[in-house]
């Protein structure tokens, strides 16, 4: 039964949100025969992104690691800002350049909590940094639960990551150099993509645990971020 509701429930979420698509605009600068219009108007619905006063949405600008970090946390906790039931002030990032009143103080700490986001190694974070695409290929690669399979290829960082995107699919029909800076068009593409591929769940018993890929196959549920999102 949970199998076959969670599979209505992805057809619904396609269907409400392509029904919103066709001819209105969101943003005045992503018309609907952009490349990023699906994906940004998706994601806009979603309450996962959202565009400046002035109504455009600048696809072609560069995300920093503070705003990744809050849009992968969104996509990850829904309308949950901290993803985690930990209340404002109860938790620390854990980085020096982090403090409480920071506007993303929570997402970054709830994307530390879940292990999307690790810093430099040196007790930073460097929130106001732009986001390489290597870094935010990471974050949704562990937001997905597939951190384990990044590494099990023995590839250092972004590599391995990036091998694991392409395998699921994450990053089909969008072209980048890992170390360049990331564009909110593009980040909009990759999380949109993201958002209804199989997540990978870990399943302890005692000793033993086991990795199993969410794909509603061989009586697995099928979940995905979009349907663990509700």
């Amino acid at each position: 039964m949970k199998k076959i509701f969670s599979l209505i429930l992805a057809v619904s979420m396609a269907i409400s949100v392509s029904s919103v698509f066709g001819e209105e605009i969101i943003f005045s600068d992503v018309s609907v025969g952009s490349p990023y219009y699906e994906s940004v108007a998706d994601l806009f619905i979603s309450d996962i992104i959202h565009g400046y006063p002035d109504g455009t949405f600048k696809a072609d600008k560069q995300m920093t690691r503070a705003e990744a970090a809050k849009v992968i946390m969104l996509t990850v906790g829904g309308g949950n800002p901290q993803g985690l039931s930990i209340a404002k002030g109860e938790r620390t990032t854990g980085f020096t350049d982090v403090e409480t009143t920071h506007w993303v103080y929570d997402y970054i700490g709830g994307a530390t909590d879940l292990q999307i986001v690790s810093g430099n190694g040196d007790g930073t974070f460097l929130p106001d940094e732009n986001v390489t695409y290597g870094e935010v290929v990471k974050m949704i690669v562990c937001a997905m639960g597939y951190e384990v399979m990044a590494q099990s290829r023995g590839m250092s960082f972004p590599v391995g990551y990036a091998q694991a995107a392409a395998n699921l699919g994450v990053t089909e029909g969008i072209s980048f150099v890992l170390e360049d800076f990331a564009t909110r068009g593009n980040v909009a593409k990759l999380i949109h993509t993201a958002l209804d591929l199989p997540i990978m769940e870990q399943v302890e018993s005692g000793s033993f645990v086991e990795y199993i890929i969410m794909d509603g196959k061989n009586d697995v549920e099928l979940r995905t971020l979009r349907i663990m999102r509700r």
